[in-house]
């Protein structure tokens, strides 16, 4: 069981690697176009435009670093 939960974090993070360095390359691809209260999740919504305000730099350092934290979690898992 340690080794499928361990092998879907590191597939996990290989995906957002994959996704933040090579297919979100502009910083519009950062940005969450939608309104506040469509979702019905107000909280999310609100945590989402505040995230908006950050640069775009510490915003992909910010994805790769998930990803990666992924990547470790499912090798330490293993």
């Amino acid at each position: 069981m340690k080794l499928i939960i361990g092998g879907l974090l590191i597939l996990w993070g290989l995906i957002i690697l994959y996704f933040s360095l090579f297919k979100m390359k502009q910083e519009e691809d950062y940005r969450d176009r939608s309104s506040v209260g469509i979702s019905g999740f107000l909280e999310w919504e609100l945590l989402m435009k505040v995230i908006n305000k950050v640069p775009y730099g510490f915003a992909k350092s910010f994805v790769l670093i998930i990803g990666a934290s992924f990547i470790v979690t499912g090798a330490f898992v293993i």
